[in-house]
């Protein structure tokens, strides 16, 4: 009997990773958060110009400092907010 529960556990899991994979091959998201930049319409992710423009201010802050704490105080000082409305 233990042997039968393996399998099928087995077999349970490769569906779910092939549905996964093909969900994805397909260009839909596969749950959770949408990631910041991107917001998830029919089950498919978007681009979100507003959070897309910030995304790019953190990627070329970065490169040009090298520094995380020099990107927090210009994301402050221009006071954006996250999806909460907080400012960050």
């Amino acid at each position: 009997m233990l042997t039968f529960a393996q399998f099928e556990r087995e077999l349970t899991s490769e569906r779910t990773k092939d549905k996964l994979l093909e969900r994805a091959k397909k260009g839909m998201w596969n749950g959770g958060s949408a990631p910041y930049g991107y917001e998830r319409k029919n089950k498919k992710l978007i681009i979100n110009k507003k959070e897309a423009e910030i995304v790019r201010l953190i990627f070329e802050n970065y490169l040009e400092t090298g520094s995380v704490n020099e990107i927090y105080d210009v994301l402050k000082k221009k006071s954006f907010k996250n999806r909460q409305g907080k400012t960050t």
